[in-house]
């Protein structure tokens, strides 16, 4: 959804910041988090639960034995304003007794101090060695909210395979979880062997945000800078799961007034209200997002708060100061 909103006054305001973007990754089924070898006895190496530390480096049996092998790599990296995960899986099988394989499933919760349209790159890609001959599965999926719905995989087919998607995560302090596995298996066959090799990458950008203002409220909102367009603006904001309206309040000063019967003060003079359609968040929650255009003025400044109506009462959310 797009909006113009009316210029309000020039103004001081502090400048916009990039917002800690939060990663919490964990391992919680063991029956989905393990290695394993075999050349005639199983070696099994179980991926350990609970919080993730990255890096963490898994192998199934030692390098030394090398006619059957699987590994595991987890690691991440930050170059802003992008931060990375990697799941890295290698299995191996020479000859007809030995193999390796390796399962792992891990969930990440992606939380922001203020609500945002964050955009998150999957990648995945599936290799295989040119001398591979023999039965070899492997698959990378991810789903998104942890709903059981797949929105993203890639499987082997018999060659090596490569795939990318994006996706828009509306997150909030509550944090939405990812759920993203890997399962790579490589058998032998007969004189051969078969090696594959399966990545799957977790790319988040980090949003950079107008400074807040105001009191804890009912609802939460953010407002984020749009790449190469300066007078471009997304509002998101995380409201009670039960609002059934939303609106977002725009006027040209910074107010804190008490209004009886609402938790929330009113924290700008109201000269624009516009309704917005609510969306199911991922944690329970009433979201809406706007995407907003500013008149070309540098230096103007508003003010935003957003309102919504939940069960007959009014639920309001922090302020957001803005500057053009």
């Amino acid at each position: 959804m797009r909006a113009a909103l009316l210029p309000c006054i020039l103004a001081a305001a502090g400048p916009a910041v990039a917002q800690s973007l939060g990663l919490a990754t964990s391992a919680t089924d063991q029956a989905r988090n393990h290695l394993t070898a075999y050349d005639g006895n199983s070696h099994l190496v179980n991926v350990p639960l609970g919080p993730v530390s990255f890096p963490l480096a898994l192998v199934a049996p030692p390098p030394s034995f090398s006619l059957s092998y699987a590994s595991l790599g987890l690691t991440e990296s930050a170059s802003a304003p992008t931060r990375d995960l990697f799941m890295r899986e290698d299995a191996r099988g020479i000859g007809s007794l030995y193999g390796g394989g390796v399962i792992c499933h891990l969930v990440t919760r992606v939380t922001m101090p203020l609500p945002a349209r964050v955009p998150m790159t999957i990648s995945c890609s599936i290799t295989q060695a040119p001398w591979s001959i023999g039965p070899a599965s492997a698959l990378g999926r991810v789903d998104i909210e942890g709903d059981g719905v797949v929105e993203f995989a890639l499987a082997y087919a018999g060659s090596s395979a490569q795939s990318t998607a994006v996706h828009d995560l509306l997150v909030d302090s509550r944090g939405v979880p990812i759920e993203w596995e890997a399962r790579t298996d490589a058998s032998g066959g007969g004189t051969f062997g078969t090696s594959l090799g399966t990545l799957l990458q977790l790319s988040f950008t980090e949003p950079v945000q107008e400074p807040a203002y105001g009191p804890t409220c009912e609802g939460e909102l953010g407002c984020q800078l749009v790449p190469n367009a300066p007078f471009a603006r997304v509002l998101v904001a995380s409201l009670p799961g039960v609002s059934s309206m939303a609106w977002l309040l725009g006027g040209d000063q910074q107010v804190n007034v008490p209004i009886p019967g609402v938790a929330c003060p009113l924290l700008c003079n109201p000269l624009v209200v516009l309704p917005v359609p609510l969306q199911p968040g991922s944690n329970g929650r009433a979201m809406i997002q706007l995407d907003a255009v500013f008149p070309p003025l540098p230096g103007m400044v508003w003010f935003v708060q957003g309102v919504a109506l939940a069960n007959g009462a009014f639920a309001g959310t922090n302020g957001v100061r803005i500057q053009t």
